[in-house]
C-alpha cells in the first residue's frame, strides 16, 4: 500500500453544525488518508469517519489555550474572529499535530473532492506552504510544513499580538498571512485549487494576469463559477467538466437560508451515489438499489398503516351496541 506524507486539516466550530455538514462529511470520508480534527462545542454528528476527529473544546477552553501561545490575556468576541487564529492552530493545537508532516486549515462552506489528486508528493516536498487560490493564501484551505518557522507562522505576521486581541476580524489567516511569508523567501505554491459559485470580477482580472504572466496561458484553470457534481469521491464543474479539488459555496449558503431550503439531509448512506450543488441546493443521487429498497419500504409503510386502521375499524365496530347492529343487519 503507498504511504503518503500525513497532513492534519484543522477546523474549530462553535455552535450547531450547519446543515449541509453531513454532506461535507461525506466528502471527508472519500479522502481516507488526509485527517480533519474537528474541535467543536456542539454535540458530535453520529455518522464519522475514521479520519475525522471530533474534539469537544468549549470557548472558554479555546480561550485558554490561545492565551498560554499569546503570553497574554485574550477575550473571543465572535466565533468568525476564530478566523484570526488560523495561523496560530499549529501552535495552540501543537499536541494534535505533532505527528503530522503537515498541518493546515480549511473552512466549512465547501465540499471536497480527490484532494491527493491535486496535493501530489512532489507538490509537498517542494512547497513549504500549499493554497488553494491562485492569487493569495486563503483560509478555505491552506497547508505548512509542520517544521521550523512554519509551524508557528503566526509569528510571522507584524504586530500580529496586538492585531490579535482587537474586536473585528482582521483577516490574519489571508492577506496579512500572504505578505508576511512572501517577504521572508518560504516556498509558496498559489494554486487555483477550488471552484467558487459566484466569482468576484476583480478577483478573477487579477488571477487571469497573474496566470497569464507565469504560464503564458489559462488552460488549466477554472474561470467560470456555478454547479459542481460530486460523485465516488471526484468533484467535476459541470460547465467546463473539469475535476477540481474543493468547491466553495461563500454565497450561495446564504440564498439557502433565505428560501428556507437548508435542512437536516437525511439519507441511506451507503446508496449515495453523489450529489450536484446549485444555487437552489444539494440535489442528492441515489444507485438503483436504493429506489428498489425505498418502493419496499414504502410498501411495507403501506401495509402497516392498512393492518392500523383495520384494527382500529374493528374496535369501534365492537363498541357498537348489539341491538343497533341488529337493526342494520341484511340478515333477520
Amino acid at each position: 500500500m503507498k504511504q503518503f506524507t500525513s497532513i492534519a486539516l484543522v477546523e474549530c466550530w462553535f455552535g450547531p453544525f450547519p446543515a449541509w455538514h453531513d454532506l461535507y462529511l461525506r466528502t471527508c470520508a472519500a479522502n481516507p488518508t488526509v485527517q480533519w480534527v474537528i474541535f467543536h462545542d456542539a454535540p458530535a454528528p453520529k455518522r464519522r469517519s475514521e479520519n475525522v476527529r471530533f474534539v469537544h473544546l468549549t470557548k472558554e477552553d479555546f480561550v485558554c489555550r490561545i492565551s498560554r501561545v499569546l503570553n497574554r490575556p485574550f477575550v473571543l468576541t465572535s466565533g468568525h474572529k476564530a478566523c484570526d487564529f488560523k495561523p496560530a492552530f499549529g501552535a495552540i493545537f501543537a499536541d494534535f499535530l505533532a505527528d503530522f508532516s503537515f498541518w493546515g486549515y480549511n473552512d466549512s462552506d465547501l465540499f471536497w473532492g480527490d484532494i491527493r489528486h491535486f496535493i501530489t508528493e512532489e507538490l509537498l516536498a517542494n512547497h513549504d506552504i500549499i493554497t488553494g487560490c491562485r492569487t493569495s493564501i486563503v483560509g478555505q484551505f491552506t497547508l505548512f510544513r509542520n517544521a521550523g518557522v512554519t509551524r508557528e507562522v503566526h509569528t510571522l505576521i507584524d504586530d500580529y499580538e496586538n492585531k490579535i486581541i482587537t474586536s473585528k476580524t482582521e483577516h490574519l489567516d489571508e492577506g496579512e498571512l500572504d505578505h508576511a511569508v512572501s517577504v521572508k523567501g518560504l516556498r509558496i505554491c498559489r494554486r487555483q485549487l477550488q471552484v467558487h459559485d459566484e466569482n468576484a470580477p476583480e478577483w478573477e482580472q487579477m488571477a487571469r494576469q497573474l496566470e497569464m504572466e507565469e504560464r503564458g496561458n489559462l488552460d488549466e484553470w477554472f474561470w467560470e463559477g456555478g454547479p459542481c457534481l460530486w460523485k465516488e469521491g471526484h468533484l467535476t464543474h459541470i460547465a467546463t467538466g473539469k475535476e477540481t479539488m474543493f468547491f466553495h459555496f461563500r454565497t450561495w449558503k446564504y440564498h439557502w437560508r433565505e428560501n428556507g431550503l437548508l435542512h437536516r439531509l437525511v439519507y441511506r448512506d451507503a446508496f449515495l451515489d453523489g450529489f450536484t450543488i446549485t444555487r437552489q441546493g444539494m440535489r442528492l443521487r441515489f444507485k438503483p438499489q436504493w429506489f428498489l429498497l425505498e418502493a419496499c419500504s414504502r410498501g411495507l409503510h403501506g401495509i402497516r398503516r392498512g393492518v392500523f386502521y383495520c384494527g382500529r375499524a374493528m374496535e369501534r365496530v365492537k363498541r357498537i351496541p348489539r341491538g343497533i347492529m341488529r337493526r342494520f343487519s341484511v340478515v333477520r
